[in-house]
């Protein structure tokens, strides 16, 4: 247990001296423009977590501050879900055929399998990116719900109901940890997923609905729910807070 505690953090500190050479005042970024600052600024922009993750850095006033305490503390912001979005890229790269793609969505994975070790290592990824520069729960359980769902589609070529449904496994997977006797976490952090896994499913309930309204015509149940409204439920299953969610079509 100890070991895993110092490689997540001998790999966080990695990440975030990389963030460093890409974004940190020493980058060709700058020194942090004051909030002050007219707008648009002239050159290269930070947004919110990255400007805090560069000043808890590179602040000449303050001790540099290593990973995970170089992410903001106070940001569940959507910056989380960039962050998963390569990750479950590099973790699902890998095409499948079609014959292969089917059979996997519709397996069961059990615990231990190779597919279910996968999923919590993509998982445990996704949470060290998100706390280089967003240091909370809340954002974590986002990025491994949204990682989760893309590691699905990339990987297996699965139709959005079945990617819903998978990512919300995925996250309950987490869960099982402690019960297991491996490395837990914070009730909060457990709270945090119930709250991701619940937007999923919200999203999923949509989809189905959608799907089983014949709204798209002739033949719906065979095409699954519309673009529109499909672009929709993603963004039930992304944001951290659905009372800020409007439910209507993303353009």
């Amino acid at each position: 247990m100890l070991f895993c505690i110092f490689l997540h953090a001998y790999i966080g500190e990695a990440l975030a001296n990389a963030f460093d050479a890409a974004f940190g005042t020493d980058s060709e970024y700058g020194p942090i423009d004051p909030k002050d600052s007219p707008k648009p600024l002239d050159g290269p922009w930070r947004h919110g977590s990255l400007k805090g993750f560069a000043a808890l850095r590179g602040d000449p006033k303050q001790t540099k501050k290593l990973y995970p305490a170089c992410g903001l503390t106070s940001d569940s912001q959507a910056d989380c879900l960039a962050r998963a979005v390569p990750v479950a890229a590099l973790f699902s790269g890998t095409r499948r055929d079609p014959a292969a793609a089917a059979a996997a969505a519709g397996s069961q994975d059990q615990p231990g399998s190779s597919s279910s070790m996968g999923s919590r290592a993509l998982s445990d990824a996704v949470a060290a990116v998100t706390r280089v520069t967003q240091n909370t729960d809340v954002a974590v359980a986002f990025a491994q719900a949204f990682g989760a769902l893309l590691g699905e589609v990339v990987a297996r070529g699965s139709a959005p109901l079945q990617a819903l449904a998978a990512a919300e496994k995925a996250l309950l997977a987490l869960d099982t940890r402690g019960e297991n006797g491996e490395d837990g976490d914070s009730e909060d952090a457990a709270d945090a997923r119930e709250s991701a896994r619940q937007a999923l499913a919200t999203a999923r309930t949509l989809a189905s609905q959608e799907q089983g309204s014949g709204s798209g015509g002739a033949g719906n149940d065979q095409k699954g729910p519309s673009e529109p409204f499909l672009r929709t439920v993603l963004s039930y299953a992304a944001v951290p807070s659905l009372s800020e969610v409007t439910p209507k079509p993303i353009a």
